[in-house]
């Protein structure tokens, strides 16, 4: 007999524990997977009317090979949500002049802050040890940001005294960073890419100790170069030997995270698998080039398999890199249903 949606959303739940507690045993990973894909393709009409288009009729799957991912533009034209549930939170995302925003309703506010937490101590460790300090303005000018969601839950968790936001005072900033250098305080610095590269262009620090986590954006601030050359900047201007970035979206629940030569580790919610860019409903070696596609077990309540617009390469050890966005010119077929 089937359980109610209800029961079934808990029970969702108690496997996805169960899945963490075993350190991500992998038959717990797929059963998981066939469970939520049936869930979701039963309860969240947006992503069931995409996984008919693609020619999924039974709601089935029976391994994850075969998971229809959903275009991550998705979200930018629908409510998707696997359910019927009052938002607490809606997740936004940052958007040029005149194009249309990715919104992500958040069922439980809590549950993503207990996650995102819960990954950063796998990371980092306990947040209490650090000084968090931010430089993250477009997303605080927004206040609906994920990002500034989990930055806020770090703060609370770490209680330092110096904790932070700075929007464009980069003396402010200078000061409190100096200060925590002196003190031997371990800090965190959380920081939007070109306002990072602004704050080096104007200041020079020698704190090794320092986790500098770039978060991505250039915003149109600086001319587009490789990653490379901005964590070199960022490394000379901060006297810091690596430059941690951090992998998340609005669309997502889970994080990964780079310590150095922007090789991404996933936590253990997040699996990343590429698809062939000129055939996306094909799946792509290891090694090999592709669409990124994010399997991310804690998005429950909305859509647990998305297509990215982002291009990397994946390894056999799950470990991944960003090699850049996606050029729609070069996608075919039904990955183009959703784009407005």
């Amino acid at each position: 007999m089937r359980l109610s949606y209800q029961s079934e959303r808990e029970e969702l739940f108690r496997l996805l524990n169960d899945y963490i507690q075993s350190g991500g045993m992998q038959p717990l990973y797929d059963d998981l997977v066939r469970r939520i894909f049936a869930f979701q393709y039963r309860y969240n009409k947006v992503y069931r009317d995409y996984c008919i288009t693609i020619g999924n009729i039974s709601g089935e799957i029976q391994s994850a090979d075969e998971l229809i991912f959903l275009p991550v533009s998705a979200f930018k034209n629908y409510e998707v949500k696997s359910g019927d549930w009052e938002s607490e939170v809606v997740f936004r995302s940052s958007a040029t002049t005149g194009s249309v925003r990715s919104c992500h309703h958040v069922r439980d506010l809590d549950f993503y802050k207990w996650n995102a937490l819960r990954i950063w101590n796998t990371f980092y460790g306990n947040p209490a040890m650090y000084c968090f300090l931010a430089l993250l303005p477009g997303y605080l000018e927004r206040h609906d940001a994920s990002l500034v969601a989990m930055v806020d839950h770090l703060m609370k968790v770490s209680r330092h005294s110096f904790n932070g936001y700075f929007l464009y005072q980069h003396e402010d900033l200078r000061k409190k960073l100096e200060e925590c250098r002196e003190q031997n305080i371990p800090t965190v610095l959380f920081g939007v890419s070109f306002a990072l590269l602004d704050f080096v262009s104007a200041y020079r620090l020698d704190f090794p100790e320092l986790i500098v986590m770039e978060t991505g954006g250039l915003k149109g601030r600086y001319q587009a170069m490789p990653r490379e050359e901005i964590h070199d900047r960022l490394k000379i201007g901060f006297g810091v030997g690596q430059i941690h970035s951090e992998y998340g979206m609005t669309e997502l629940f889970s994080q990964a995270y780079s310590g150095a030569d922007g090789l991404y580790s996933p936590s253990d919610t997040l699996h990343i698998i590429t698809k062939q860019i000129n055939d996306p409903l094909t799946h792509e070696n290891a090694g090999k080039s592709g669409i990124l596609c994010a399997v991310d077990l804690a998005n429950i309540d909305t859509c647990s398999f998305i297509q990215t617009e982002d291009v990397g390469v994946v390894h056999e050890d799950n470990s991944f890199i960003v090699q850049g966005r996606l050029d729609y010119s070069e996608l075919r077929g039904c990955n183009l249903m959703f784009d407005s």
